[in-house]
């Protein structure tokens, strides 16, 4: 009997347009460059979507690679993309930590993207494998709400108008833009969730310009999203390890995470926390002058702009666009502060640790075994607030998809979509603000 899947279309795979593996790779393993179309589409695609660390590396398992390409063939094909210019040199990993990484060259990302037919049929059996390996996987951890969200998501279309803005995006930006906008008009909309519940859809990654030419169900898209979400949370954080006016919304969430299966508990984010919180002396930082400074300012949504007055104070550069400047600070503070790697001088944490000294020693100390487990609970305790807690309340109702702190509707629904944030934070007594954006004219409202 035939296999009725290879007897479907090949699959079609996002590479720059410039990449031709049959030219790049040596003679002897030109028999094998699917696999380098393969490997390069993962890589593509996945930094397209933000599933990259902090310095743009996607992080890649041995063992996957190994199941989907030629074992014997796959550290040579690799090498010979870094000696092409295709790819950076590979990032170190940790065993059983951390896997190794891949980052697309500046050249690779300043390219169009086209579509290439996969032909190898033995590769598309492996792949088809794969991604039934880990549909099992992933089902195990999702949630009924992570089911609808996929589902409400098939809304998703795109305006012609994006081809004129990607045409005028910058150069390094080009390859990505590209991959996602096509992605959307094929209907071929990418769902995962990350091991602190993040969910990557159709608009991850996506520019705020091309945005405006998103259409869910044949409509405008606006969004509503949280004001200072990760620096709000850090102060609630800070209470927890004070272990006095802890915000209702940690003891829920901290009971929530207690009834899990280890394995959900291990993919939480938040393993390991309460040890680290305990060596904390989050009591001293609690009654520090600056922490009080702080969590009134992310409270108020005020904290970016109080730094960027710091920054323009100690003479650190910042973009002349307004917008762009509250953009460029919440880089900064996560890059330089929140989920800062290794020790390199930084203006921006030197203007931080000034006007929060208290705050920044509590950073370091939960960042002092990794620099990402802060980063990964704020994140995972971002998912659990706007999945798992607000968005139950809206799908169903019309069609919504989330962003990380975000949730994008109808122009028409996004009432009701602030009035869930409001209603949310009601109830887990949450002092937050919301900010409902219009993507056509870049208005905000606050409430």
């Amino acid at each position: 009997m035939s296999d009725t899947r290879l007897e479907c279309a090949p699959p079609l795979l996002a590479v720059p347009a410039g990449f031709d593996p049959e030219q790049m790779l040596p003679a002897r393993l030109r028999r094998r460059a699917d696999d380098a179309r393969w490997f390069l589409h993962t890589i593509v695609t996945k930094t397209a979507h933000g599933e990259t660390d902090e310095r743009g590396y996607v992080r890649l398992h041995s063992r996957i690679l190994r199941r989907i390409m030629s074992r014997r063939a796959q550290p040579a094909v690799v090498q010979s993309l870094v000696d092409a210019g295709v790819i950076d040199l590979p990032a170190g990993y940790f065993a059983g930590v951390k896997a190794k990484g891949y980052r697309l060259t500046e050249q690779t990302l300043g390219q169009r993207c086209k579509l290439v037919e996969l032909r190898d049929r033995q590769l598309i059996k492996r792949l088809e494998r794969e991604r039934e390996r880990l549909q099992r996987e992933e089902s195990s951890c999702w949630l009924p709400i992570h089911h609808q969200l996929a589902e409400s998501q098939k809304c998703l279309t795109i305006l012609p108008a994006a081809d004129a803005i990607l045409d005028g995006l910058a150069v390094k930006a080009q390859l990505c833009q590209r991959v996602l906008t096509e992605d959307i008009r094929r209907a071929e909309l990418k769902f995962s969730v990350c091991g602190t519940g993040r969910c990557f859809n159709g608009l991850t990654g996506l520019k705020r310009d091309l945005r405006k030419t998103i259409r869910l169900a044949g409509e405008a898209i606006d969004g509503a999203d949280i004001r200072c979400a990760q620096p709000t949370l850090l102060a609630g954080l800070i209470r927890l390890g004070n272990s006095q006016n802890v915000p209702t919304y940690m003891s829920t969430l901290l009971a929530c995470l207690s009834r899990l299966p280890p394995a959900r508990r291990s993919r939480s984010g938040l393993s390991g926390l309460l040890t680290a919180l305990s060596s904390s002396n989050g009591a001293q930082i609690f009654a520090a002058a600056d922490f009080a400074l702080f969590e009134s300012a992310a409270l108020l949504g005020t904290l970016y702009d109080r730094l960027a007055v710091d920054c323009l104070a100690a003479g650190v550069a910042l973009p002349d666009d307004p917008y762009k400047v509250r953009e460029r600070v919440k880089l900064l503070l996560m890059r330089d502060v929140l989920a800062k790697r290794g020790q390199y001088p930084s203006p921006f944490e030197q203007v931080f640790r000034r006007a929060f000294p208290t705050v920044h020693r509590f950073i370091r100390r939960i960042n002092r075994a990794d620099h990402g487990e802060l980063i990964r609970t704020l994140q995972r305790l971002e998912s659990w607030l706007v999945v798992e807690n607000v968005a139950p309340r809206l799908v169903g109702r019309f069609p919504i998809v989330t962003l990380h702190d975000a949730i994008y509707a109808r122009t028409g629904d996004l009432t009701m979509v602030v009035d869930a944030f409001a209603e949310t934070f009601d109830e887990l007594g949450l002092r937050m603000k919301v900010k409902a954006e219009s993507t056509e004219a870049g208005k905000e409202k606050s409430r």
